[in-house]
Formats: C-alpha cells, sequence, structure tokens
C-alpha cells in the first residue's frame, strides 16, 4: 500500500555524519517517550525489541511487537510508537542512509536492489518475527552490526557496510523482497514521458509528428 506523504511530517534530523551516515537509538518506552509520532524520513530502520511489547503504526497499519521481533522501516514508510496499555519496551534501532551503499554508483547492487529500494519498488516485511526462516540469519546481522558500531575498532566503517550489504543479501535470497508493481508502472510512465518531453525541447524549431514522438 502507498500511502501519500505530508511534508509535515518528514522527520528532519540528521542520523550519523556525512562520512558515515548511520545512527543507533537506545530507546526505552515510556522513559523516553510514550509516544513517538508519526513521520517519516527518507533512510532506513532496522530495529531489535529487545523487551517488552509496543504499537507501532506502520503505512497506517497497527503491528503489536515484542521481544525478540525485528523491524525493518524502508525510506518514506510513515510510521509512529505508542505505549502498549501500561507495559514498556525496550529497543535498539539503526537508521542509515542507503546512499552510504553507493546508492548512485551504476553497478548491478544499486540498478537491480538499492536504487529501486529507495524508489519504493520493493516492499519488505515490516516485522520479522522468531519463527521466520531468515530470522536467524537477521538476528546474528543486527548484532554484528551493533558490535562493529559499538567497539568502534579500526576498521569498524567497512565491517558496517559490508554487514548492510549482507542485510540486503538476505531479504532478497529469502524472497523478502516483493516488487511494488504500482509505483514500478508508474515509474516506467515517468521515465517514458521525460524522454518524450526531452525530444520535444530539442527540437523546437523542426515540424514534429506523432509518429515521431510516440
Amino acid at each position: 500500500m502507498i500511502v501519500k506523504k505530508d511534508l509535515s511530517l518528514k522527520e528532519n534530523n540528521i542520523h550519523g555524519d556525512f562520512l558515515l551516515p548511520i545512527m543507533k537509538y537506545h530507546c526505552i518506552v515510556p522513559e523516553h517517550f510514550a509516544l513517538l509520532p508519526l513521520h517519516w524520513h527518507e533512510e532506513m530502520e532496522f530495529t531489535l525489541i529487545q523487551e517488552g511489547t509496543a504499537l507501532y503504526h506502520i503505512n497506517l497499519e497497527s503491528y503489536e511487537v515484542k521481544a525478540g521481533d525485528l523491524i525493518i522501516i524502508t525510506p518514506f514508510i510513515l510510521h509512529d510508537i505508542h505505549q502498549q496499555t501500561t507495559s514498556s519496551m525496550t529497543s535498539d534501532t539503526f537508521v542509515f542512509n542507503l546512499s552510504m551503499l553507493n546508492l548512485k554508483t551504476p553497478d548491478a547492487c544499486s540498478i537491480k536492489y538499492l536504487s529501486p529500494i529507495f524508489e519504493e519498488q520493493y516492499t519488505f516485511p515490516y516485522i520479522i518475527h522468531p519463527e521466520s526462516p531468515s530470522y536467524p540469519r537477521l538476528l546474528a546481522l543486527f548484532h554484528q552490526l551493533n558490535s562493529f558500531y559499538t567497539k568502534q575498532k579500526e576498521g569498524f566503517e567497512l565491517g558496517i557496510k559490508a554487514t548492510l550489504f549482507e542485510f540486503f543479501a538476505v531479504l532478497f535470497s529469502h524472497g523478502l523482497a516483493q516488487k511494488n508493481y504500482n509505483v514500478t508502472l508508474n515509474s516506467s510512465h515517468s521515465e517514458k514521458l521525460k524522454l518524450v518531453l526531452d525530444y520535444i525541447s530539442q527540437n523546437l524549431n523542426k515540424p514534429l509528428s506523432i509518429k515521431e514522438t510516440g
């Protein structure tokens, strides 16, 4: 489901820095907040619920999450978090920009996988439960990412990038990436229209026929 984004709901926080655009957040509900307001951002989120339960709203759907669950939120997805009745929740979240994986480099990784994710051409399960076949590997990657990020030994930046590449490899190899055909078709139509308009703008002084621009 594609939900129209309200620019007033865009989160403008900077996660990490220019050299390493990734940030880890340790959250305790309700100690840090009882309600994280509805928002979206251009970064991706990878979360592990450490303890307790909470209620996530993701693209206007409700999900009760519990200890052990992994949460994947791709760019531009509306989401918020609510305290679940009187229960508490503890979570760790990595928020990262796909640009750190050379999003604009014209290779197979960016063209087939990363750019389409940023363009919302793929959807993923928002919640990965422990019984999912992909869960053990994804959980191991979360802990590996946390180790590189926290210990920051020599070469940790390479370790973080390598872990994120493997994270996406697992998502695709386990069939968790689903084509969002509505977005793909709209994108294809837009590209064709752009080609026609470019051709017209470059040939304003020439007589054009429908055949030429079709």
